[in-house]
């Protein structure tokens, strides 16, 4: 399609932003009050080592490098971690004042996760495992993705696991959180007592409608963890940098902009649905409008870097330039 991009304003006053429901609402944004304490939380995945050198590190708090995961044993399997490319972004992180954390587990790697917990022997080994990962590594903490069915066991189980880590590494000055579903809360609420922060994912929701993750949907799964007692400086809204269709297909934000050339109130390319600028920022907005600790991103690797960037539109909210 033919279209006159239109840039992302950075400037003093009102921005008028159109969300994806049509309606429209007013925003200050006084760029020259200091920046909101608000986390940024970027995943950067192993398989996005192409885009290695396009990181923005002045525009991210914090990076979770994707990742290692548990044997039911409590050992660890590394077999994907690209060691330059962590030592890379662990060096330009820490120049930039930026935290690097690696993720254990994730969508297809935690299988290992109820075997080991349930086992106390296993679990202290996993434990131990990842305090030395952490610290040969030079890293600034851990980042628990247990994506495996939602049950009281491991409800249960994952409260223990995060009550051990939180014990070994705090005192160790070092990081301990966790990602969790959008639709059901798999936290109780001493989470907040053992972890830094909750990364929301709220992102892959109702599965098989193509809008996986509207701002009335992203609104309720932070209240929803709220309810339930965890603090709302530790939640971490998740925001997808990729568009699904109802078929479940994914296609990169990066590639939504070179098919489909968005404008900012764009939400659809093709019958797949993204978070363009607008929604982005309606949703950061409300993030800090409402008190919580911040965004989280998946995955840094597919934004663009010119003035389609949702990295930049994030800033712009957040008063970081």
């Amino acid at each position: 399609m033919n279209r006159v991009r239109r840039t992302v304003p950075i400037i003093l006053g009102m921005l008028i932003l159109t969300g994806f429901t049509g309606f429209q609402f007013a925003l200050s944004i006084q760029t020259a009050n200091a920046e909101s304490p608000q986390r940024i939380v970027g995943y950067f995945s192993y398989w996005e080592s192409a885009s290695l050198e396009s990181i923005k590190y002045s525009k991210v708090t914090d990076i979770i490098y994707f990742h290692i995961w548990p044997n039911p044993d409590g050992t660890l399997d590394t077999s994907v971690v690209n060691q330059n490319d962590l030592a890379i972004i662990r060096d330009s992180a820490h120049s930039s004042g930026v935290n690097v954390l690696i993720a254990a587990g994730g969508g297809g790697a935690s299988e290992g996760f109820p075997i080991m917990v349930a086992n106390s022997t296993a679990r202290a080994n996993f434990v131990s495992n990842i305090v030395q990962y952490v610290l040969d590594n030079n890293l600034d903490g851990i980042d628990i993705n247990w994506e495996t069915e939602i049950n009281q066991e491991k409800i249960d189980g994952q409260d223990i696991l995060l009550s051990d880590l939180s014990n070994a590494l705090k005192p160790l000055g070092k990081s301990v959180t966790v990602a969790t579903s959008g639709e059901i809360v798999e936290l109780k609420s001493t989470a907040s007592d053992y972890v830094d922060w909750v990364n929301v994912m709220a992102y892959d929701m109702n599965w098989g409608n193509a809008e996986h993750s509207t701002f009335e949907d992203s609104i309720l799964a932070l209240e929803m963890y709220h309810n339930e007692g965890i603090s709302k400086e530790k939640l971490l809204l998740g925001i997808p940098f990729y568009g699904r269709d109802s078929n479940t297909n994914a296609l990169k934000y990066n590639e939504i902009v070179s098919i489909c050339n968005p404008s900012p109130s764009d939400n659809n390319c093709n019958d797949y649905f993204f978070n363009g600028i607008d929604l982005v920022q309606q949703k950061t907005k409300y993030v800090l409008d409402n008190g919580y600790g911040g965004v989280m991103i998946w995955n840094t690797g597919q934004d663009v870097h010119d003035q389609d960037s949702l990295l930049s539109a994030i800033n712009v909210i957040l008063g970081r330039q």
